[in-house]
């Protein structure tokens, strides 16, 4: 017999009792590894090292999300400037073709397009898939904190 701490009250109890005589918390259901010097069980170390990860995760998608959708942004700004400026230009001097304006508008405008849509998506998934898995992860931190079991 040893003693252990109840994880609802934390007061030392035998660990041979099936209920905490200070709480009525029971405390069979409770894992072995709480027993051991009241450490963390392993699996909830590994929660919070996964949390930590799937963080530093979100963080890394997020922020090259953001550099790409403004990269593309200015792209197509820039496209347009660039397609404005070439038919100002075309009409002041009665050009006919201004396809090189129109084929920089263009190829800018495709660019800055996929480039901002790219970012936007790698925001999103990063930012919710991440969030996901870093919520459940914490539920089950939770859940281990008030019943003493591990999922």
């Amino acid at each position: 017999m040893s003693l252990i701490k109840c994880p609802e009250c934390n007061k030392e109890v035998s660990s041979d009792a099936a209920f905490c005589p200070h709480c009525g918390k029971p405390l069979k259901a409770v894992e072995a590894e709480v027993v051991d010097n009241n450490k963390e069980p392993e699996q909830i170390v590994t929660y919070r090292n996964e949390i930590k990860t799937y963080q530093s995760r979100r963080t890394i998608m997020v922020t090259i999300g953001v550099i790409l959708a403004v990269l593309g942004f200015g792209l197509i700004i820039a496209g347009i400037i660039i397609y404005v400026n070439g038919m100002i230009e075309a009409a002041q001097n009665n050009l006919d073709g201004v396809g090189g304006t129109i084929g920089a508008y263009i190829g800018m405008v495709l660019g800055g397009a996929f480039m901002l849509m790219g970012g936007t998506a790698l925001i999103v998934v990063g930012a919710v898939t991440n969030s996901i898995k870093i919520k459940k992860r914490e539920n089950k931190i939770a859940y281990y904190k008030r019943t003493g079991q591990v999922l």
